[in-house]
């Protein structure tokens, strides 16, 4: 299998292939960043996706925190979002060095397998050229684009659209749709409602802290109380009293009788009892 490769040269072609695609992502990189900044160029109402997806998050952090505290952490985090071919601009970046990266493991696996099989090692071999040609395309291809001034100067323009062209717009000011509009409507008019029941049941509690039992009052309603209390108390004395006097008669009415009459009394209520 080692042999197969080395004779048919396949780490080379994987590593132009490699190298082609590291010089291409860089150049993609540069044109997604150009056409993101031309997006910033009108101050009016974006056309672009990018520009209209900032404009709409920004009202709406707007709307629920009264303003946006740090344009700068807004600004970066709507670029690091931004995705291309499900890649964000950060991995664009990347993707050329990790190519170099690649390439220059395909060269040195290639020249240990030539060295493995005996052949010469040098400068002047394939993989020796294939590794300094992929470095010096990379690196031609980083220094052209720029692409780091060019991160720079899309999140300077986004902060100043953001804070300099009007897209700051207060809650009161912004266009709300026909059908959220009629909702707000609506709960404002539940608020007042609710608002309304708050203060009627406030002004009856005023009323009533503002008219205190005078002292008069307060001790004809205690005597009252205390009155009342005294009396259900003798009743209560009155027929415990009545109960035992009852049962102390009974008693003295049974010790009186004659032995036969009290058998006969206790077997007719006892056959009322069980009856």
């Amino acid at each position: 299998m080692l042999q197969f490769i080395m004779d048919q040269n396949l780490l080379l072609y994987v590593c132009g292939v490699v190298c082609a695609l590291g010089v291409v992502s860089q150049f993609l990189l540069r044109h997604l960043y150009e056409r993101l900044i031309n997006e910033t160029q009108s101050t009016g109402e974006p056309k672009g996706k990018f520009l209209r997806q900032i404009r709409q998050r920004f009202q709406n952090c707007s709307h629920l925190n009264d303003k946006v505290n740090d344009i700068t952490s807004f600004t970066d985090r709507s670029i690091m979002d931004y995705e291309f071919l499900k890649m964000n601009l950060h991995q664009w970046q990347r993707f050329g060095q990790e190519a170099l990266a690649v390439c220059l493991l395909c060269c040195g696996v290639g020249m240990w397998l030539l060295f493995r099989n005996g052949g010469a090692v040098s400068i002047e071999t394939s993989y020796a050229r294939a590794a300094v040609i992929s470095i010096l395309l990379i690196g031609l291809a980083y220094g052209i684009t720029d692409n780091k001034y060019r991160r720079y100067s899309l999140k300077t323009r986004v902060m100043d659209y953001l804070q300099n062209s009007g897209a700051v717009k207060e809650y009161r000011e912004v266009d709300f749709p026909d059908q959220a509009l009629s909702g707000i409507q609506e709960a404002a008019a539940e608020t007042a409602s609710a608002s309304a029941a708050v203060n009627i049941g406030r002004k009856i509690r005023h009323s009533v802290k503002s008219n205190p039992e005078t002292r008069a009052q307060k001790e004809k309603r205690e005597l009252k109380e205390n009155l009342s209390r005294e009396k259900a108390g003798q009743q209560e004395i009155a027929a415990a009293q009545e109960g035992v006097s009852e049962k102390e008669k009974n008693r003295t009415l049974l010790r009186q009788m004659d032995p036969k009459e009290k058998e006969q009394i206790l077997r007719e209520v006892l056959m009322e009892f069980l009856a």
